[in-house]
């Protein structure tokens, strides 16, 4: 009994403290939510305080309606159906009973996703419940057999339908129990309330499914206010402890912070917005920020009569034949071209390889060799710089427009001496463009 005044003083001293924590904090104006639970009651009490779990474990249905009131505290109503139940087992005792139980309650809820501690809508958000409630049980216990027999236990372990006497040693029948309690337990010293006032405790984590619906995982503890929800009275109040999953629906469309977060926003003028000013709502614009005075089409897309992927505007042929391969101002490109690119990139890409494996002067100089004896190369022998780069054109010291092995090491010589304008990026642009000639 002291226990559970105890709890029920430091929630009734915590939830003045929380609405004083929260006086400062505008209250949402969100409506109730209503949420269905399941999950199992796990029994605490005289009887079985030596077995284990497994014969206390009983299913558990609940219903509750809550209201958030502000970002800290909130309240609900609660309704829990399932059943109660511990056996025991041994020599000295053999107790069992199964009880139904239904419990009314209201309760408060502190949740940690407050903006103080967590911010509102993380993806998991712990709470804690308290409150007060009652309960209704009535104790029944599994006597007798189907066929009516009472169970007697013997000291051997077996349950027979005799009591255990030497006259009976013959003729007494061994019994199973079939887990049928249909026997009310009754204390015949005192005829008992079947009810009793529960203080129950809880936390718990929640989530969102989306705006209106969630789920819930927790745990809540039941101190009861009396010793005889098994049938017994020796010790202290009988409690026992429910967990389960819950999912839950929120009324309501927006909440109060989403309100205030878009209520100057014009929705019905976004909606007709046109920013590029092509005639094409910005909603239903494929390629918004068409430049303007450009035809577009119904999707607000630039007119592309030949179909190339470059809009007329800027398609500098705009009348390119089906099929072909255009760049980036639609102007069909060389098949030749395209191949002898490809091989020349190619080919870059190996000089580039050996370069890396061995870069040493050695190395420059055979590709040199094999540049100079390429086909359509001028072997050295060009009197036209036009084709280097003109950022990179200053190794060409001979003006033969061919970079050579020696021109490349002239320029790295150059860079580390400070001599020139030469930077990393230029030194690689170089050997780039030396693979590539």
């Amino acid at each position: 009994m002291t226990r559970t005044v105890l709890v029920s003083g430091l929630f009734a001293a915590a939830l003045p403290a929380f609405a004083q924590q929260d006086s400062t904090a505008t209250p949402p104006k969100e409506l109730p939510s209503i949420h269905l639970g399941i999950g199992m009651n796990i029994f605490n009490g005289d009887v079985g305080k030596e077995s284990g779990i497994q014969t206390s474990i009983r299913p558990a249905f609940t219903f509750a309606v809550e209201h958030r009131f502000s970002n800290f505290i909130g309240a609900g109503l609660d309704a829990s159906y399932g059943k109660l139940a511990k056996s025991e087992r041994s020599i000295t005792s053999n107790r069992n009973f199964e009880s139904t139980a239904m419990q009314f309650g209201l309760h408060g809820i502190f949740y940690f996703d407050n903006n103080a501690i967590l911010e509102r809508g993380v993806p998991l958000a712990p709470y804690i419940t308290a409150g007060a409630g009652y309960l209704l049980f009535d104790p029944y216990g599994d006597l007798k057999d189907a066929s009516g027999n009472t169970y007697f236990y013997w000291s051997d372990g077996s349950i027979r339908n005799q009591p255990e006497l030497p006259a009976n040693q013959l003729t007494a029948v061994i019994l199973q129990r079939d887990h049928e309690y249909e026997t009310q337990l009754k204390d015949s010293t005192s005829n008992y309330a079947r009810n009793s006032v529960v203080v129950p405790i809880g936390l718990g984590l929640r989530f969102s499914f989306g705006h209106n619906l969630g789920g819930s995982f927790g745990g809540t503890y039941n101190l009861c206010f009396t010793d005889y929800v098994d049938n017994v009275k020796e010790s202290g109040n009988d409690s026992y402890l429910q967990l389960g999953a819950s999912v839950f629906y929120k009324f309501g469309k927006v909440t109060t912070t989403q309100q205030a977060h878009y209520a100057d926003v014009n929705f019905a003028a976004l909606e007709k917005e046109d920013y590029d000013g092509d005639g094409v709502p910005e909603n239903k614009d494929d390629c918004p920020g068409t430049p303007k005075g450009v035809q577009v089409d119904k999707n607000g897309c630039p007119l592309d009569e030949d179909r190339d992927g470059v809009p007329d505007y800027r398609d500098k042929e705009p009348k390119s034949k089906k099929g072909f391969v255009v760049d980036e101002n639609g102007v069909a490109l060389d098949y030749q071209k395209i191949a002898e690119d490809a091989v020349r990139d190619s080919i870059a890409q190996v000089r580039d390889s050996l370069f890396q494996a061995d870069p040493s002067t050695a190395t420059l100089n055979r590709i040199e060799k094999e540049l100079a004896g390429g086909a359509g190369n001028t072997g050295g022998t060009s009197t036209s710089t036009s084709k280097i780069p003109e950022d990179i054109r200053a190794a060409d010291k001979d003006n033969n427009g061919f970079i050579a092995a020696a021109e490349i090491t002239k320029a790295i010589d150059d860079f580390f001496n400070g001599e020139g304008d030469w930077t990393v990026e230029k030194i690689n642009r170089l050997i780039d463009y030396f693979f590539e000639q």
